[in-house]
C-alpha cells in the first residue's frame, strides 16, 4: 500500500528532473562543457533524484523496482558525491539527454498510481 512517503519522494524525483529539464533546455553539450554553473545545478538536482530513489527503496520497494536501473541512479547519486573528481560530463550529458526522459515517464506513471489510491 503506498504512503505519504511514497508519494513524497516520487514528487522530490519528479521536481528535481523537471529542474534538469529546465536547466538544460535545448543547450548544446558545448554550452555545459562550458558552463560550470550549468553542470553544478544538473549535478545537484541528480544528487536529489539518487537520494530520493534511495529513500524509496526503503518505504517502497515494489514501486522503486519498477524504475529502470534504480540502484545505477543510486550509485551515480554516491558517484556524483563522494568521487566527483571522476565524474566525465559527456556521461552526464547521456544520461540527462537519454534516461531522464525514461525515469520521468516511470515516476509519472508510478505517481499517478499512487493518486489513485
Amino acid at each position: 500500500m503506498p504512503t505519504p512517503e511514497t508519494h513524497l519522494f516520487l514528487t522530490y524525483i519528479r521536481n528535481a528532473a523537471d529542474l534538469i529539464e529546465e536547466f538544460v533546455g535545448a543547450r548544446a553539450f558545448s554550452e555545459n562543457e562550458r558552463d560550470a554553473m550549468l553542470r553544478s545545478a544538473v549535478e545537484r538536482q541528480f544528487i536529489n533524484i539518487g537520494e530520493s530513489v534511495n529513500l524509496l527503496s526503503r518505504v517502497a520497494p515494489g514501486a522503486v523496482s519498477r524504475i529502470t536501473d534504480y540502484p545505477d541512479i543510486i550509485s551515480f547519486r554516491n558517484t556524483l558525491v563522494h568521487e566527483f573528481f571522476e565524474v566525465n560530463h559527456s556521461t552526464v550529458w547521456n544520461i540527462v539527454k537519454n534516461h531522464l526522459p525514461i525515469l520521468r515517464a516511470q515516476v509519472a506513471g508510478l505517481t499517478q498510481e499512487h493518486e489513485g489510491h
